[in-house]
C-alpha cells in the first residue's frame, strides 16, 4: 500500500523532485514515489484565500511508516486521508480529489 501525504504551502520545482527524494529519505526516512504540485482553490465562505502551492507525493512500501509518520508532523506534512476527514478537500480541483481519492 503507498501513503499519500500533502504538504502543504511547499513549492517544488520539476528540477527539485530528486533533492526532495534525497531529502525525504534523509531527515524522515521515506522513500518518496510520486511528486505532484497541487494549486489550491478558494476555500468556500472564505474570498481572498486560494492559490497556495501544495506538494502531494506517495511514501512507497518498504519506508518505516511508524518513524515517517512522527517525523513528517515537524515539518507540517498530512496524511491524505486527515485532509479528507477534516473537510479540506474541497480547496482541491476535482482532478486531483478523483485521482488521489482513487488511489486511497
Amino acid at each position: 500500500m503507498k501513503q499519500i501525504v500533502v504538504w502543504p504551502g511547499t513549492v517544488l520545482e520539476e528540477n527539485q523532485h530528486q533533492d526532495f527524494r534525497n531529502w525525504v529519505k534523509k531527515e524522515l526516512g521515506g522513500e518518496v514515489g510520486t511528486i505532484e504540485q497541487v494549486t489550491t482553490l478558494p476555500t468556500p465562505g472564505e474570498p481572498g484565500t486560494g492559490g497556495r502551492k501544495d506538494i502531494f507525493f506517495t511514501v512507497v512500501e518498504g519506508t518505516n511508516m511508524s518513524a515517517f509518520a512522527v517525523k513528517r508532523m515537524g515539518v507540517g506534512m498530512r496524511w491524505w486521508e486527515d485532509v479528507l476527514g477534516n473537510g479540506d478537500e474541497d480547496i482541491y480541483p476535482e482532478s486531483i480529489k478523483e485521482k488521489y481519492v482513487a488511489s486511497w
